[in-house]
């Protein structure tokens, strides 16, 4: 079986084009939550921003510095407490030490929320008068006549949303098919 050396290229080229495009794309990888929702009139963007603080803080306590010279049992537990208090949280700082610190902990109560969830409701109100008119159907008959001739039948209509209307009718007694056309008038811009 032979091989082309155009059918070799084009081969080639088509492995690199697919390579090509798989890298150009694997790069991006934004987590941007938007919802969008699009009825006739209305147009409402929704996003989704939830806030989440963590509730660890480090703090680093120092036993209390003695200026007098004091013994220490070694034998003997000695539990010392610290209570703190700032904008964020209100705390106890516990120290247990026999001769040096064996266990020291925080404890604290956060005064602030620890997620902040924020809604908002946008209201579009839409005055009555201005929604997309529809298309409707009509059925009905008519009845024609003159001098030398007289006629009636069946007639279909509809109307368009643009305020168009197209007719398709029979006459019975003449065996003629009419079609007709009527447009909405409009005076100094009013209906």
């Amino acid at each position: 079986m032979l091989i082309k050396k155009e059918n070799i290229k084009s081969l080639v080229l088509l492995i690199l084009a697919v390579l090509l495009v798989r890298s150009c794309t694997s790069g991006s990888k934004s987590k941007v939550v938007t919802k969008v929702v699009n009825n006739r009139d209305t147009l409402v963007i929704t996003k989704i921003d939830t806030v989440h603080i963590i509730d660890t803080v480090t703090v680093v306590a120092r036993p209390p510095v003695i200026h007098d010279t004091v013994i220490i049992n070694k034998d003997t537990t000695y539990v010392y407490t610290s209570e703190i208090e700032d904008s964020m949280l209100v705390g106890v700082i516990t120290t247990k030490s026999k001769g040096e610190v064996i266990y020291n902990d925080i404890e604290y109560i956060a005064k602030f929320p620890k997620y902040i969830n924020r809604t908002d409701s946008v209201f579009i109100h839409v005055p009555d008068g201005t929604t997309v008119p529809r298309r409707e159907l009509f059925i009905g008959g008519f009845v024609e006549g003159s001098q030398n001739s007289f006629g009636f039948g069946p007639s279909l209509l509809l109307k368009n949303k643009k305020d168009e209307v197209f007719g398709i009718s029979y006459g019975f007694l003449d065996k003629t098919y009419r079609i007709s056309y009527q447009t909405k008038l409009k005076f100094n811009g009013r209906d």
